[in-house]
């Protein structure tokens, strides 16, 4: 993932959690600490996203290169 379409994935999770917050000014402070604990948290959560999906194309062309040469590779 290209860091350009982190920020912008960043800036749209940033939009999602604020938009409740505008919508209602009953909320209480609690939940605005909340949002901005979330918001690093969720792009932690799209970083490891990447990274799970890398290895896990990794695992399958591993897998695919030895059943290739006969091994059943599990």
């Amino acid at each position: 993932m290209k860091e350009g379409e982190l920020k912008k994935k960043s800036s749209i999770a940033k939009l999602v959690l604020l938009k409740p917050q505008a919508e209602s000014s009953t909320r209480t402070t609690g939940f605005r600490n909340l949002s901005s604990l979330t918001e690093p948290l969720l792009t932690n959560m799209i970083k490891m996203g990447s990274y799970c999906r890398k290895q896990a194309q990794k695992e399958m062309s591993r897998a695919t290169a030895m059943t290739d040469l006969g091994i059943i590779y599990l």
